[in-house]
């Protein structure tokens, strides 16, 4: 009988973590465990991206809605999906309960994993010291306690960078033995078909008319956008023909819109919205793909982008770059914009140094695709199938 698994997270918002576990759970399934999503609400952003692989797993809504709920709704909300997790978690009798994103699937899984004397691992995939940075001080203090005690009751913690690791063992004191490394990885294979699709005429003609920058992300602050959004005057009087095409929804769609027009770009700006099939058709015609985010953990979409045989840029930001590109060997670096106040300067140089030599945007791309089968899902499943087994094994020595 195999050792049914439930990992546990908010929805299947198109984001790093969401797309991890859907690479994740078929190679779980092919090699002895029957791993199960719980997801707080049935939001799938991924239903028409990966159609044929969604339709194979096991996936349960806890409070089988999509709706926001109001302050005053929330208290209820709580206890109905601790009700409802109880049941559930109970009757399937999971040995192994994964928390697939932080904040309160973290607190969710924790909590079970204790009264109901489950395993419970814990994935880490965001800075998290750097995200509570920017929270109101008492919510602050409060998350950082619940978080402290997360870590100390958790049987495993699973980073997806070095650097994300280093910074947990620094800002909430866990055990090194405690942590495991395991990078994030993408279907390598699929993105290179996915990138050869065909554009409309419409689309064909933009991207080879204009220097076309994509970017793929959330539009949160944690991502840069604004600060892309002032250096871009300085990159269209250097290159007149450049277009900055950002795909990605988020709540700081109005105010990035807005910006536009106060810096009067919007003759260079493409706001795509959420692409539901296929980012990589678009990132593989570009000339350059970038990625700016203020602070991170890993950075998926730049393996993805590579994969593409697109050149990147990206910030040096905490954490992730740095460990992909080693150092502007597999695509450029520039400082992060929350520690150099020239950031934006070297922005524009890394931009003109790809957008005016052919042969540097042709070795960067060459070197994209050689550094992205670093990265591929195998890999990272594998990683994940050996760290839950050697916590059941150790289990059974118990």
């Amino acid at each position: 009988m195999k050792t049914k698994i439930a990992f546990i997270g908010y929805s299947l918002f198109a984001g790093g973590a969401e797309a991890n576990i859907i690479n994740i759970l078929p190679y779980l399934t092919s090699n002895g465990f029957d791993p199960e999503l719980l997801l707080f609400k049935n939001i799938n952003e991924y239903k028409f991206q990966y159609t044929k692989r969604l339709k194979k797993m096991h996936i349960y809504s806890l409070l089988n809605t999509q709706r926001k709920f109001s302050f005053i709704e929330r208290p209820l909300m709580i206890l109905g999906l601790i009700i409802n997790a109880f049941r559930k978690i109970k009757k399937e009798n999971y040995k192994v309960l994964v928390a697939l994103v932080e904040y309160d699937p973290f607190f969710l899984t924790i909590f079970f994993s204790v009264i109901l004397r489950k395993k419970g691992i814990l994935i880490v995939g965001d800075n998290l010291a750097e995200d509570l940075k920017r929270k109101p001080l008492v919510t602050r203090y409060l998350y950082a306690l619940l978080f402290n005690l997360s870590f100390k009751l958790a049987d495993k913690i699973i980073c997806v960078s070095k650097g994300l690791g280093k910074n947990l063992q620094d800002n909430f004191h866990i055990p090194k033995h405690k942590i495991h490394i395991i990078y994030n990885g993408v279907n390598v294979k699929a993105i290179k078909n996915k990138a050869k699709t065909k554009l409309s005429e419409k689309y064909e003609r933009f991207m080879r008319n204009h220097d076309v920058i994509v970017m793929l992300s959330r539009l949160v602050p944690k991502k840069g956008h604004t600060f892309v959004l002032n250096t871009l005057p300085s990159i269209i009087t250097l290159f007149p023909r450049i277009k900055l095409y950002i795909i990605g929804q988020g709540s700081q769609y109005k105010l990035l819109k807005e910006k536009v027009k106060h810096l009067h770009l919007q003759n260079y700006v493409v706001f795509h919205g959420f692409e539901k099939t296929n980012p990589y058709k678009y990132i593989q015609k570009a000339r350059l793909f970038l990625f700016s985010s203020v602070y991170e953990g890993f950075g998926n979409v730049l393996i993805e982008a590579m994969a593409c045989g697109t050149p990147v840029i990206s910030t040096n930001c905490q954490y992730g770059p740095k460990e992909i590109l080693l150092n502007s060997k597999y695509g450029i670096l520039t400082p992060s914009f929350a520690e150099n106040k020239k950031a934006g300067d070297y922005l524009v140089n890394a931009v003109q140094s790809l957008l005016l030599a052919k042969n540097r945007r042709s070795h960067y791309k060459q070197m994209g695709l050689k550094r992205a089968n670093d990265f591929t899902a195998t890999t990272m499943s594998q990683g994940y199938y050996k760290v839950i087994s050697e916590l059941l094994d150790h289990e059974k020595k118990d």
